[in-house]
């Protein structure tokens, strides 16, 4: 807090995510303290209009008088301070939790902008982007997400591009005898991440690996793409990347397993990989189908 004039600071106070003083300097000039709430000095409690707030314990001491939302378990516990969520939410009325914390106001940029971009070009990489950008409105510190989904998928995009490149150079046959450069993430590399909600999608197929006569280990260093599990395997998603490879080279038919051939595995997944609108993976998988 500054003086009058705007220019000496007479007041600078830090607070832990439900209210409590972390750290204070300089003079006491206001009563109003934590998100702009009155503080009673002699209870330690703060006055947030319909209710009074105890920040020891992260809780109101009275009940709420509404249910702002009954379908909303947190809304249900009528003691909770912001859906138990301070890092993201504030309550100036006592009654109704806002979005607009600090962090919020990033979300709802990242959020709009994810949106202009599906928008755009309604792609399922922005469609994806705006998912993630949902997740991190209702997740402390996580901000941003949608921006990190596209600039992680054009990293990919670059990478597939180089892996084209290469074989229009060298050709298949050269680059089938060779170890595949490394243009993209792997699959291990991608399951180290740790994401939630995103899978780590083999370029290669596991069961289309195996009758190639690779290991699971030496798949798991194949190239792969982090992608949504509605987007994987989604039973409510006719699009799903799995159920677009099954069309093709399904898995097994009504009485027994299949085998392919190689050939039969390279026209089945460039078809696949053509409908998705994901020709930069197939290009990058095409050395190892041999």
């Amino acid at each position: 807090m500054t003086d009058y004039t705007g220019g000496a600071v007479v007041e600078t106070a830090e607070y832990l995510p439900f209210g409590l003083s972390r750290n204070h300097s300089g003079s006491e000039v206001s009563y109003y303290k934590f998100t702009d709430q009155e503080l009673d000095s002699e209870s330690g409690l703060y006055n947030y209009n319909a209710r009074l707030y105890d920040p020891a314990v992260g809780v109101f001491i009275s009940p709420d008088s509404i249910v702002p939302n009954w379908y909303d378990p947190q809304s249900l516990n009528r003691y909770a301070y912001t859906r138990n969520n301070p890092l993201k939410y504030i309550d100036p009325s006592g009654h109704v939790f806002q979005l607009f914390s600090p962090d919020t106001y990033a979300d709802i940029v990242f959020l709009g902008w994810s949106i202009v971009e599906y928008i755009q070009e309604p792609t399922w990489t922005n469609l994806t982007a705006v998912g993630g950008d949902l997740v991190g409105l209702g997740v402390p510190g996580l901000t941003g997400v949608g921006a990190g989904i596209r600039a992680g998928n054009a990293i990919a995009k670059e990478g597939a591009g180089q892996a084209s490149k290469l074989v229009a150079r060298e050709g298949v046959g050269k680059l089938a005898s060779k170890s595949i450069p490394k243009v993209s993430p792997t699959v291990s590399e991608l399951r180290k991440l740790g994401v939630k909600e995103f899978q780590a999608h083999h370029g290669l197929p596991e069961y289309l690996g195996k009758m190639l006569g690779y290991t699971s280990k030496e798949m798991a260093d194949h190239p792969g793409i982090l992608v949504s599990q509605f987007k994987h395997t989604g039973k409510l998603n006719p699009d799903a990347i799995h159920k677009a490879i099954s069309k093709y080279l399904p898995p097994s038919t009504k009485f027994k397993k299949v085998n392919y051939t190689p050939q039969q595995i390279r026209e089945g997944l460039q078809k696949a990989y053509n409908d998705l609108n994901m020709p930069e993976m197939y290009n990058e998988i095409t050395p190892l189908i041999k």
